[in-house]
């Protein structure tokens, strides 16, 4: 039975695996209905639905709305029928008059759901008199710069005595303990760890203590404050703890995937083990892709298991089988490329085949020059040529792959046949790194592309060019500056006449400012007389965008009529978020045309998207693993632990993983894991047609860390993928082969 046909629960937490395109949005928006129509205690304001991002919440929400709409269309009297079994259940329900009334009073009473991502919900419950949310780098790196300055001087502390201190380094150490504040630091007390690691970890837990010393003083919180003081404020029984269980009876958790153990502590909280009070939680643990912002697996597949736990309040775990993404054909190739994939190295994140709805199972793509499109292709790199010419060649069969399909038309579903346009191809990559290669050869090609990324468009060059047009405005006689502004995308060389013209034009944005405010400098700075070179400029359209994104940011942060030296301070307030807050909806950048374009976007960002056609041309990690401090999820103390110290060798037989090889291992393993999922997302994109290129990667070394070739090449006798983590695979030829012997394998 499922998860929406069975009975709701009155207490206990249901786990919903959801694979991709298997209508998890859809799952929550029902289930909410669900509650709210057929529960006599539970108000729409009872619910409490968390989701990841900001702009996710706001599509959880019109999709809740709109649900509830559905219903009382249809309940209403002589409404036509749906192809909806949830809405025909309901017409023939002798409950349907009932179930309108209360979906007529859900909708009035709307505006009081809590539908909101994580952080939004702390924020609220633990109120602004509290203190708001604010930048954290600088505050972080004056801590950092203060232990360190008084190390310097402390012979006690033995830091320098023994290595060679780098500031980066101990700064990203203390950035992740205080991002996740379930880490603990390493070397525990009792470990046989020499005193340069002891005072390491000792120093960098005096800038943490600093840190949130002068954030307690000036009334800042970070971001991961907002979760621990939540689940301080709850830890016990208080008034916050009876408020929130008092007005929420169930929670629905989306992207549960992404979580760590904070959440986790807080949901299960105010949900589990309190009568009447039920907790859903909805994920993907094949989509579990952002352990480097503190997200943990394991914290899913901790929920997962006491789920399962029928003995203490578990409901269950359910599998959503049905993709209403993709063709028939196309899951057909998937399930056969990927049955019996595990998406970890420990093997406990399997791959689920998936079977296509009803409407989708006979659609294919039919190509302009006639027949079908296969729908799963790969692609080998062969011969003996540099890397970088076979990169290059791969940039250039994906953009002739691209203008093949454009025009196909999509045959077997509802309605006349729909043509591929530009906007419906998206091509993936492993980084933005490969976008420049890439937009070259589209370029050749006549096709137009747009880069869709979550950048931060605090961190781009437009940034960069705007602070130099306001430290020119803020001081006009500055000859440097002048100068300086002349370079930039508004000047035009660096002539007099130049110079002559960027003086005139700052006197123009001046005036503007001054008179007019924020907006009307934008307009100034922006005007077609202006930026007529820069459009005509590669990629011109994506630094106009990028410019006049960045001024309606500004224009919300300062007042009306602001001068220079505020934007700049605003300015650099945002490049300091950018660097402290990770995604920011607000922030990220925008899409540069509105006419139509091919999207290069990387994998992390085409995440919970969905294309006709998915190029991906580059999305082998073929680079080494990033070195930095070891996080790892020690099984003998059940939770993560971060290896503070300082790079240098200690042991602790109390711990799973006693010594430094061994913690190393877990990492890299973790990793390894981690690109295998992104593979994952990135072959279950599209809903026509994939294209995925394979290409040697630069060293056996590098190899050994492709899990593309893992997934591909790497099979049993009954061409079964083997699960084989990254340490074992020093002696698998299949590591080592060259394309030509790849594409022998594949055939």
């Amino acid at each position: 039975m499922s998860v929406l046909d069975r009975p709701l629960p009155e207490t206990g937490l249901l786990c919903v695996e959801a694979s991709a395109g298997t209508g998890k949005t859809h799952l929550l928006s029902t289930l909410a209905v669900r509650w709210v129509l057929e529960h006599d205690d539970v108000r729409i304001a009872n619910l409490l639905v968390v989701t990841y991002t900001v702009a996710a919440a706001a599509e959880l929400r019109a999709r809740i709305r709109a649900r509830l709409a559905e219903v009382r269309d249809r309940l209403a009297p002589n409404a036509a029928a749906t192809a909806d079994p949830y809405l025909e259940h309901l017409a023939t329900s002798p409950a349907a008059p009932r179930a309108r009334e209360r979906a007529e009073r859900a909708l009035a009473e709307f505006d009081t759901a809590s539908i909101s991502t994580i952080h939004a919900f702390a924020a609220a419950w633990l109120g602004e008199e509290r203190g708001g949310v604010g930048p954290s780098e600088e505050r972080r790196r004056q801590a950092v710069a203060d232990v360190l300055a008084a190390a310097a001087f402390d012979p006690s502390t033995a830091l320098f005595d023994v290595r060679d201190l780098s500031d980066d380094a101990f700064d990203r150490v203390v950035k992740l303990a205080l991002d996740n504040p379930d880490l603990r630091l390493t070397p525990l007390e009792g470990a046989d760890a020499p005193p340069g690691a002891i005072a390491y970890r000792d120093a960098a837990l005096r800038a943490v203590g600093q840190f949130e010393a002068r954030a307690h003083r000036d009334g800042m919180r970070t971001y991961a404050d907002l979760l621990t003081d939540l689940a301080a404020a709850i830890a016990d029984d208080t008034a916050v703890l009876r408020a929130l269980r008092h007005r929420f009876k169930v929670g629905l958790i989306d992207e549960f995937q992404d979580t760590d153990p904070t959440q986790w502590g807080i949901f299960q909280r105010l949900f589990l083990g309190a009568p009447g009070h039920a907790l859903v939680v909805v994920g993907d643990p094949k989509q579990a892709i952002y352990g480097f912002r503190g997200a943990d697996v394991e914290t899913y597949l901790a929920a997962k298991a006491a789920a399962a736990d029928t003995a203490a309040h578990g409901l269950g775990v359910d599998e959503l089988d049905v993709n209403y993404r993709a063709d028939g054909a196309l899951l057909a190739g998937l399930n056969g490329l990927l049955d019996g994939t595990h998406l970890d190295e420990a093997s406990r994140i399997r791959y689920v085949p998936v079977d296509p709805a009803p409407a989708h199972a006979a659609r294919y793509l039919s190509l302009p020059e006639g027949g079908r499109a296969v729908p799963l292709s790969i692609r080998v790199a062969t011969g003996s040529a540099p890397i970088a010419a076979r990169r290059r060649a791969i940039a250039a069969e994906c953009a002739d792959e691209a203008a093949r399909v454009l025009g196909a038309a999509v045959v077997g579903e509802a309605g006349p046949p729909r043509q591929v346009t530009e906007d419906d191809v998206v091509v993936l990559c492993e980084s933005s790194t490969h976008f420049p290669l890439l937009r070259e050869a589209f370029l050749r090609r006549g096709l137009r592309t747009t880069e869709t990324r979550s950048d931060d468009v605090a961190r781009t060059p437009a940034a960069l060019d705007v602070a130099v047009a306001l430290r020119a405005l803020r001081d006009p006689g500055d000859a440097g500056a002048i100068a300086a502004v002349a370079h930039t995308w508004f000047g035009t060389g660096d002539d007099e006449v130049a110079v002559g013209r960027v003086r005139a034009r700052l006197a123009a944005w001046g005036a503007a400012l001054e008179s007019r405010g924020v907006v009307a400098l934008a307009r100034a700075m922006t005007d077609p007389r202006t930026t007529a070179g820069l459009l005509r400029r590669r990629f011109g359209e994506r630094a106009l965008t990028d410019v006049l994104h960045l001024f309606d940011v500004l224009a919300d942060m300062v007042p009306h009529d602001a001068g220079p030296t505020a934007l700049l301070e605003a300015l650099e307030e945002l490049e300091v978020a950018a660097r402290d807050a990770g995604d920011d909806d607000v922030r990220s950048r925008r899409i540069d045309t509105d006419a139509p374009a091919i999207r290069l976007m990387s994998v992390h960002g085409a995440k919970g998207l969905e294309f006709d056609v998915v190029l991906c041309p580059f999305v082998q990690r073929t680079r080494a693993d990033d070195v930095g401090p070891i996080i790892w999820h020690d099984a003998a103390v059940g939770h993560r632990l971060l290896d503070a110290g300082g790079g240098m060798e200690w042991t602790d037989d109390s711990l799973g993983a006693p010594t430094h090889a061994a913690r190393a291992l877990l990492a890299t393993s973790a990793t390894g894991s981690e690109c295998r999922r992104l593979l994952y997302v990135a072959l279950t994109r599209a809903r026509h047609r994939t294209v995925v290129w394979w290409l040697r990667a630069h060293s056996p070394a590098d190899a050994r860390r492709d899990e593309l070739t893992g997934i591909l090449l790497d099979r049993d006798d009954a061409h079964v993928p083997v699960q084989r983590p990254r340490a074992e695979r020093d002696d698998v030829a299949c590591y080592a082969f060259d394309g030509d012997t790849a594409l022998s394998s594949l055939r």
